[in-house]
């Protein structure tokens, strides 16, 4: 575990290069260092499932009775 600390960069690249490269300790293998896979994302906001009217009315504040209060309960 030591070496691969001082050695993360270098282990870093060749996982990204495709090698398979599996962490040890006293000779057990314990996690395998795989490179992310990403997915091309659009940049900016996504198309929103909800309405104008729906996206704005969650944005509202709830009213007291929705907040579960009454007149009772002061």
């Amino acid at each position: 575990m030591h070496e691969a600390k001082t050695n993360l960069s270098k282990l870093v690249e060749l996982a990204l290069q495709g090698e398979d490269i599996i962490l040890a300790k006293s000779g057990k293998a314990l996690v395998r260092l795989v490179p992310v896979e990403t997915e091309e994302r659009p940049v900016g906001l996504h198309a929103s499932p909800l309405s104008d009217t729906e996206a704005q009315a969650a944005l509202d504040p709830l009213s007291d009775e929705e907040l579960g209060f009454n007149d009772s309960s002061f």
